[in-house]
């Protein structure tokens, strides 16, 4: 196995793949994508949710009555923004992705947001802000007219 270049973080690899159409040649690039399965009972997280207690990788669990927990994981795998964490969550488990600093076990949080992902606009609110923005649009484009041909309003 080669090392990863430290200035481009690249490495070159071999592989061998099926090649009926012959459509690869011999020292030609290609961009790879990977789809790696996570290990049986694995868990994605974002990256961001990680704590660091005693040196051991950790993520707060709010539990049902609002308690947090602080409690240490196995990672996986690290795959930059999120990691796949392979011992100590479930899929049921809710954790909290902004941990204020000093979180500890036992805390009483109140859970602002779930894992549906909010509306930035209510539905109220949409068709009024979707004029608003439209007309300040057309103004600053008649702005902008005007300007080019010389002309003060």
């Amino acid at each position: 196995m080669r090392r990863l270049d430290q200035h481009s973080a690249e490495s070159q690899t071999e592989l061998e793949v099926a090649h009926e159409r012959g459509e690869l040649f011999p020292g030609a690039y290609v961009q790879v994508t990977l789809e790696i399965d996570p290990a049986n009972g694995a868990v994605t997280i974002p990256a961001g949710t990680l704590l660091f207690r005693s040196g051991k990788p950790a993520v707060g669990v709010v539990h049902q009555n609002g308690t947090v927990e602080i409690r240490k994981i196995a990672i996986n795998r690290d795959l930059g923004s999120t990691l796949v964490v392979s011992q100590g969550l479930s899929e049921s488990d809710q954790i909290i992705t902004s941990a204020p600093p000093g979180l500890v076990d036992g805390s009483v949080v109140n859970v602002v947001c779930s894992n549906e992902p909010e509306p930035p606009i209510c539905g109220e609110c949409e068709p009024t802000f979707l004029r608003r923005f439209q007309t300040w649009l057309k103004k600053l484009r008649a702005r902008g007219r005007r300007e080019k041909c010389g002309k003060t309003a």
